[in-house]
């Protein structure tokens, strides 16, 4: 699976890295799930809509047209928990993620973020699940120890 790091990230750990600016990095992340995909564009800023509204603006190699699933579906974020060390720039999930039972058909489930806030935010990473998935009302969506893996190359 490949990951992107966003527009947005890169631009915050530059400016730490080669101009001194503090980057402050959450204290938790969470994984959102999308059931659309996502797209990189040559455009200039674009718009993120989250359940109808306006997220984030975005930028070249970010998230585009991509649909977050519904909250009325019951689904919410989950925090994403990750190994201590990276290993030549990679981290495995270290802790299984699991989303509440839907209580409505969800959609083609393809695509992940890893956002910066519960609700709201910035992405962090993203990309395309190995395996899409149609989640249904009353199916569970899990992601199992070590099998989200993000590169930072």
């Amino acid at each position: 699976m490949d990951t992107c790091k966003s527009v947005y990230l890169k631009d915050k750990l530059a400016a730490h890295v080669l101009k001194g600016v503090v980057y402050q990095p959450p204290e938790k992340v969470w994984l959102a799930l999308f059931c659309s995909g996502i797209l990189e564009t040559d455009s200039e800023a674009v718009k993120l809509q989250k359940n109808g509204a306006i997220m984030a603006a975005l930028r070249i190699g970010d998230l585009v047209a991509a649909k977050e699933l519904p909250l009325s579906s019951n689904y919410e974020r989950q925090q994403i928990l990750f190994g201590s060390n990276p290993v030549n720039g990679k981290l495995l999930n270290s802790e299984e993620v699991r989303f509440p039972q839907f209580t409505s058909d969800a959609g083609l489930v393809s695509h992940f973020a890893v956002m910066d806030s519960f609700t709201e935010g910035s992405v962090l990473y993203f990309g395309q699940l190995e395996l899409s998935r149609l989640v249904y009302m009353g199916d569970t969506f899990h992601v199992r120890l070590e099998t989200l893996s993000i590169e930072d190359g």
